[in-house]
């Protein structure tokens, strides 16, 4: 699924099973095919508290780890036998993600065949946490508390390559406005909902256990499995948080394309499940399920209450002043930062397919790491030069580190107050909502001016430009780190191998911080600028020069 400035949110305190059933033959009351306004025969079956408690805090590994549930019914259900059967922990260390997941075994104890069977969350009028599903929230203390970073922070889990069987293709489902509206309205109806609460548009699915597809017929058994993701580091990680679900039904069969998942990948689950829709969510998500399922925009999927979704850190105040102490054009309080030197970092700017063609082999072979600017409006676009969502997460996983390069690339000196806030802002709030925390923002074309710093250094500690020397340490500055170009933009004798040896030699001398700047998917990066960069790296090896990322440079220095 690809959003942007979206965020595909579980919240688990309060989530609401609705389970979208559709029926069957066995009724002659209900339509023997799909309805074409499936959520006006939605019907609500039952409501249940589930508490999740998270086992353990701090990054670990998450083998043998299982986090508890407790499943309390708050209205019987007659129709479906619900219990929980199986739970997990999973750790993207990478990605500073913990994912809790819990399966529950559904059993059709009914007269009546049913399909897609869904968990739909809700926030409640009462014990909400920032008008979120989340309610019943325990901190590492074990004492209750409010904190609505922590509650916009627990999402639905996505869709990893790397994930367990037990969730790696688990079934989330997305509702529009209008589906969710209607459930909200069935479930007042029957009591099951006060006013008040919300239905948000998000949900899971039940699989038949024995054939895979959504259709449950009576006595036959079925899995859904929710999962949730939370920070993995933090001291505001939870200790325990509840979420109430609502059991409904519905006539509709729909596979939900989730983060990072091909749309092909996402109609191969669906052909597998029986669906006859494929849910495709961001406004800005041009592309189009296969031939055979009908497509289903979804504009948004919400976190909390509200017409628009919430992000990441949306809640957060707009901050008044520079991060850490700093200011635009000094270290202020860091003045006094360590001189970790000799240390050199390759940074690549784009994040152009070559950064994974060019760049990730040679690196891989040199036992290095490098770090990649992204352009965050881009990970999302199918233009074929830019890398992508699933390549940026390779170098990632490779070790590279994720840093910005604005929303689209733009000569910030000659935005707009209004423009240049949304490029710096929604720059860092895009690359956290897939994963890529950063506080280093790279200027495009190096473009910059005391504006243009003072609205950086409110989301970034580091600034840097396109060109400058080797920076000498220590900084005076944190948001005018100076880069050498190598390859393109090298221009006359500063694209000579012996002038990339030169200046690695100058680091050598002064311990300085020196940083390559590096465009390999422009022309200008030829062949031999290929081979002077690998040469570049023999060199500086030879040299017992560390090569380090950007985040691991800064902390050297103290930063």
């Amino acid at each position: 699924m690809t959003y942007r400035r979206r965020t595909a949110p579980l919240a688990a305190l309060c989530l609401f099973l609705t389970a979208s059933l559709s029926a069957c033959a066995n009724d002659p009351g209900l339509n023997q095919g799909p309805s074409q306004n499936a959520a006006a025969a939605a019907d609500t079956l039952g409501a249940f508290q589930l508490t999740l408690g998270n086992p353990a805090s701090g990054s670990l590994s998450a083998q043998g780890l299982h986090p508890q549930a407790k499943l309390k019914p708050i209205f019987p259900v007659d129709t479906v036998d619900v219990q929980s059967s199986r739970s997990g922990v999973y750790d993207d260390d990478l990605a500073n993600r913990r994912y809790l997941w819990i399966s529950f075994d559904l059993t059709n104890v009914s007269k009546t065949t049913f399909s897609n069977l869904s968990l739909i969350a809700y926030a409640p009028a009462q014990g909400s946490v920032a008008g979120t599903a989340i309610s019943g929230l325990i901190n590492p203390q074990g004492q209750p508390y409010t904190n609505s970073i922590v509650a916009r922070n627990i999402r639905p889990g996505e869709w990893l390559k790397t994930a367990p069987t037990e969730f790696s293709s688990f079934g989330f489902t997305a509702l529009t406005e209008d589906e969710a509206q209607r459930l909200e309205d069935k479930g007042r109806q029957k009591g099951l909902l006060e006013r008040g609460d919300d239905v948000l548009e998000y949900g899971f699915n039940v699989l038949n256990s024995a054939t895979g597809s959504q259709v449950l017929r009576p006595g036959e058994k079925g899995t859904l499995t929710l999962v949730v993701k939370l920070p993995l580091v933090d001291e505001n990680t939870p200790r325990e948080f509840s979420m109430n679900l609502l059991l409904s039904q519905s006539n509709r069969e729909r596979v939900t394309r989730l983060v990072g998942e091909t749309t092909a990948s996402a109609a191969a689950r669906a052909a597998s499940t029986g669906a006859e829709e494929l849910a495709l969510i961001g406004d800005l998500d041009k592309d189009r399920a296969p031939g055979g399922l009908k497509t289903v925009r979804i504009p948004n999927v919400r976190l909390t209450t509200g017409a628009k979704p919430v992000y990441l850190v949306d809640n957060e105040p707009e901050p008044q002043g520079c991060l850490g102490g700093v200011t635009p054009n000094s270290l202020g309080a860091q003045a006094t930062a360590t001189s970790p030197g000799p240390m050199i970092t390759f940074i690549t700017d784009d994040a152009s397919k070559a950064d994974k063609t060019k760049l990730l082999p040679l690196f891989k072979a040199k036992g290095i790491v490098a770090t990649s600017a992204v352009i965050s409006g881009q990970m999302t676009n199918p233009d074929p030069y830019f890398l992508g969502l699933e390549g940026v997460r390779e170098l990632k996983q490779a070790g590279w580190e994720i840093v910005s390069h604005t929303v689209s690339h733009p000569d910030m000196t000659t935005l707009s107050d209004e423009d240049l806030l949304r490029e710096v802002r929604d720059s860092k709030k895009e690359l956290a909502l897939f994963g890529f925390n950063t506080d280093t923002l790279v200027y495009p074309y190096g473009q910059q001016d005391a504006r243009v710093r003072a609205v950086v250094c409110k989301y970034f500690r580091h600034g840097v430009l396109a060109w400058g020397e080797g920076n000498t340490l220590p900084l005076t500055t944190n948001y005018q780190i100076g880069r050498y170009a190598l390859g393109a933009y090298a221009n006359g004798t500063w694209g000579t191998l012996d002038f990339y040896k030169a200046t690695v030699d100058q680091a050598v001398k002064n311990k300085d911080w020196l940083v390559f700047m590096i465009h390999p998917g422009d022309e200008l990066h030829t062949d031999q600028q290929q081979e002077y960069l690998s040469q570049t790296i023999d060199y500086i090896k030879g040299k017992g020069v560390p090569v380090v990322t950007m985040g691991e440079a800064l902390r050297r220095m103290g930063r």
